[in-house]
């Protein structure tokens, strides 16, 4: 009764399918992820940096290279994003190691909640925290716009 179907069929649907669920997927940076702890004052970064996240794969990853790059920049006192967020950055915020731990997306800018550990912590007692790096698409390329961290 039911007739063998042709291969090129097959191959057609799948592509139909592929492609807007591949548009769906490479659009969002995270799939899934769990609700983060609540049971402290310490604000949204906290909620989100104690996720846990299933990343995409296939997203964009710009975003996070020029958010890494300031880190590095300021672990280094060698800031090069604006003089008031490099400023503070260096004097009050600065950081020896990081963790990406969420990113949320919308529009024209990414917002990136970082694990953070502080810059010359006591050798025996590393001060941990959790921060928020604000990047936004200008032409072509990003720039640092924002930047918050709480130890």
């Amino acid at each position: 009764m039911f007739k063998r179907m042709k291969p090129w069929l097959i191959f057609l649907s799948l592509a139909a399918f592929s492609v807007p669920a591949y548009r769906i997927v490479a659009g969002k940076p995270v799939l899934a992820s769990t609700f983060g702890e609540w049971d402290c004052a310490c604000g949204d970064s906290y909620i989100k940096t104690t996720r846990h996240v299933f990343w995409n794969p296939l997203r964009d990853r710009t975003a996070e290279k020029v958010a890494e790059a300031f880190l590095q920049s300021v672990r280094n006192n060698n800031c090069k994003a604006a003089l008031d967020v490099c400023q503070e950055a260096v004097e009050y915020r600065r950081v020896s190691n990081w963790q990406l731990a969420y990113r949320e997306d919308e529009g024209n800018s990414a917002t990136l909640y970082w694990k953070l550990t502080k810059f010359e912590s006591e050798p025996n007692y590393d001060l941990t925290g959790s921060g928020a790096i604000t990047v936004q698409r200008r032409g072509n390329e990003w720039v640092v716009a924002t930047y918050d961290a709480i130890f």
